[in-house]
């Protein structure tokens, strides 16, 4: 009998530590999905954030916790994921009462318009994947909202990413830092579009089980004294998921939903018809028409931070040490940090140019230095002159659409151009001595003069850094493509010629992104390496 015990306490052990390297292999084989629930969230001890968002896409790109946090110290966390379902929202919202017992819940009510069971399950792996595997609330996602013949694919997703066995490296092995961007989502990415026509009334907008899902959150809220807002998001603009009807029914349901929340006595914050939809910039500050990017975020945040400020009791957690020590560190490296996300994911020379123009001119980032060179000839057609203009906005002096040669190089640091090739020849770069000052105070112009290749070494920070724009043969005179950038002894220049841009942290000497534009190509797309 007791060799039987045994046996039974063994393989239980047994069985549990296999459970348990199965679910560590899941969380090592996954993949962050940008449109996925952030899983950092976890990381953090217990009752560490005041605030918790909960909803759809919409609030995890258009409020930025890290604002909330520079502004008002308030300490939040988005854990909004795309195409969230209200009965998710719940368990989320639940998870977090039970983790951080927050004073407030933000609940993006944007899916009243949905029944959870229209909800397509593949968008739940975004939430259960990344929530601790044994979580009652993740269970009961699991459970509520997948069809049963999916469920070992929900509870075991290991199948799903074991083809990513031959993708890892060995950072993938390395212990995942926590982002500071709490849960959200920012993008620089801009497209212009279609602002939608004056809506209309559509009756019973807002669908039975998305009721049912509203008094559910309502009661939780109530039964564990935690303050619940209603939250309407913009959406500014036609986009792929949200045509004119669709912004009918949102409006219609935000109009229900205000006779609700006055009966219940909840706090309702719409901004659908608002004057901050009405104001969201739709060709500077959507990255979709209904997503705003980070410009529209910055504006939607502001507004909401100063509603919570007005409205609830939130304690300022700047400079009150623990956990909060971090996330300060994380605030002051916030726009280092929001400049990289941006950049690295920047798709085109157009976007690319617009987060420069802002991060390194128009609001410079401390500590971001910018290392710029041309390597290979213009194609004027391609970068034409309205393009070359667009990168002049970075604060550099000529309209690059008319440069002849390969030898140009720039470098900004702290918004400020130190280095600017002139055309008078090689290592003719100028130096501005004071604001304003340009090349022609410091050489004569020659725009007639042979090609060549310029070279330019300084420091900045901690970083020593020597660019080169090209290869000049010394019999021939003949230059052609080749551009090195080299920091502190490495090289970050990626292969062909075009235009190159390598931004760094100056005090760390971290590269942010490492960008070639090819000038001979129409579409001039951004081939990015961030050399991980």
């Amino acid at each position: 009998m007791k060799l039987f015990f045994k046996r039974m306490i063994a393989g239980a052990v047994f069985c549990a530590l296999l459970a348990a390297m199965i679910m560590s292999l899941d969380s090592f084989l996954r993949l962050e999905d940008s449109e996925g629930l952030c899983q950092d969230y976890f990381r953090y001890p217990h009752d560490t954030f005041d605030v918790v968002f909960v909803g759809s896409s919409l609030t995890m790109f258009g409020i930025q916790p890290m604002e909330l946090y520079r502004r008002y110290g308030i300490a939040s966390y988005n854990l909004c994921s795309a195409n969230q379902p209200l009965k998710a929202s719940y368990y989320l919202a639940r998870e977090a009462i039970e983790r951080d017992h927050p004073s407030l819940i933000v609940l993006d009510v944007g899916r009243v318009i949905a029944d959870d069971a229209d909800t397509d399950s593949s968008f739940l792996h975004y939430i259960t994947d990344v929530m601790p595997p044994f979580s009652e609330n993740r269970i009961r996602i699991i459970t509520e909202l997948v069809p049963r013949e999916k469920w070992t694919e929900f509870f075991f997703p290991l199948h799903v990413y074991h083809s990513r066995w031959e993708e890892l490296s060995e950072t993938d092995a390395l212990p995942a830092g926590r982002k500071p961007f709490y849960g959200g989502r920012t993008t620089g990415y801009r497209r212009v579009s279609e602002g939608f026509q004056a809506p209309d009334y559509i009756e019973n907008a807002i669908t039975p089980s998305s009721l049912d899902d509203l008094r559910q959150i309502t009661e939780l809220c109530r039964e564990t004294g935690t303050s619940l807002l209603l939250l309407s998001m913009p959406v500014p603009a036609k986009g792929v998921f949200i045509g004119q009807e669709g912004y009918n029914l949102r409006w219609s349901a935000a109009q229900d939903l205000t006779a609700i929340a006055d009966q219940e006595g909840i706090p309702f914050l719409s901004y659908i018809g608002s004057e901050i939809e009405s104001g969201i910039d739709v060709k500077r500050e959507v990255c979709d028409g209904e997503h705003v990017n980070r410009w529209g975020a910055e504006k939607v945040t502001a507004d909401l931070g100063a509603y919570l400020h007005d409205h609830f009791t939130l304690p300022d957690r700047r400079g009150s040490g623990g956990i909060y020590a971090k996330i300060d560190q994380d605030a002051e490296n916030y726009p280092l940090e929001r400049m990289k996300a941006c950049l690295q994911g920047t798709p085109s020379f157009r976007h690319e140019a617009n987060i420069l123009v802002e991060d390194a001119h128009d609001q410079p980032v401390k500590d971001a230095v910018v290392l710029m060179a041309l390597g290979s000839r213009i194609d004027s057609s391609c970068l034409d002159e309205k393009s070359g203009e667009r990168l002049k906005g970075i604060g550099i002096s000529r309209n690059l659409s008319d440069w002849k040669g390969h030898g140009w190089i720039a470098v900004i640091d702290q918004g400020r151009v130190v280095y600017e090739t002139d055309h008078a020849g090689p290592g003719m770069g100028w130096v501005p001595e004071e604001e304003g000052s340009s090349p022609g105070d410091t050489a004569a112009e020659n725009t007639d003069s042979p090609d060549f290749a310029d070279m330019v070494e300084g420091t900045a920070g901690c970083l020593d850094y020597r660019i080169t724009s090209g290869k000049a043969d010394g019999e021939s005179e003949q230059v052609s493509d080749g551009i090195s950038i080299t920091v502190n002894g490495l090289g970050y220049a990626l292969p062909g010629g075009g235009l190159q841009i390598a931004v760094f942290n100056r005090e760390t000497g971290d590269l942010l992104d490492a960008c070639r534009i090819d000038t001979g190509k129409g579409d001039l797309t951004c081939t990015h390496d961030s050399y991980k």
